[in-house]
């Protein structure tokens, strides 16, 4: 089964918001500290577990999906993380936040925590699937296929050689060579002993 697109990951991000109307809601914590790295985000739900869980994967999903996508487009921030749901809830502070944490709070003089932020993502589903469907919009150039890329080998000045010269000289070619470097490395060696 072929991973989903952006389009069918909004499609199922709306899904999502129907399905915990009337009453149920969710909401991303973030945490970091300007004296460490850590970051840590929590999900605060009243929604079902089900639903909870639902949007944790379609997270993860639209996490790596990032990685298809030109640099340029997304956050670096976001690029930077190693686990793929927190790479798609970086994206959605970058992209869809003002970035403003809530709090913070002070460290005393001798202690090593620094200030520590705290931020919110507000309805962090529908803010997915708005960004789904940014992210569907961006043109992502295709890998080029290994057929085209020795083709565009063939037609290069360097290719046209190679190919003039056919498979069999060339292996003759550089056997040659490599027994050739061998003669000499053992010569070398010889006079150096």
């Amino acid at each position: 089964m072929a991973p989903p697109n952006w389009t069918e990951l909004e499609a199922r991000f709306r899904a999502l918001i129907a399905s915990r109307q009337p009453t149920g809601w969710i909401r991303l914590d973030y945490q970091w500290s300007t004296a460490s790295d850590d970051e840590h985000w929590s999900i605060v739900a009243y929604a079902g577990l089900a639903v909870e869980a639902e949007f944790d994967t379609l997270c993860t999903i639209a996490g790596d999906l990032l990685m298809t996508l030109p640099p340029a487009a997304v956050a670096p921030e976001a690029l930077a993380a190693t686990n793929a749901k927190h790479r798609w809830y970086l994206a959605l502070w970058h992209h869809m936040t003002p970035k403003i944490p809530d709090s913070k709070s002070f460290a005393g003089p001798e202690d090593k925590i620094g200030t520590i932020f705290t931020g919110h993502i507000r309805e962090p589903v529908e803010l997915s699937a708005t960004l789904c469907l940014r992210f569907s919009t961006v043109v992502v150039e295709p890998a080029p296929s290994p057929a085209r890329a020795l083709t565009k080998f063939k037609e290069s000045t360097v290719g046209k050689f190679v190919w003039w010269l056919g498979e069999e000289p060339l292996k003759k070619l550089l056997g040659a060579a490599v027994v050739a470097g061998a003669v000499y490395l053992v010569r070398w060696l010889a006079s150096r002993f």
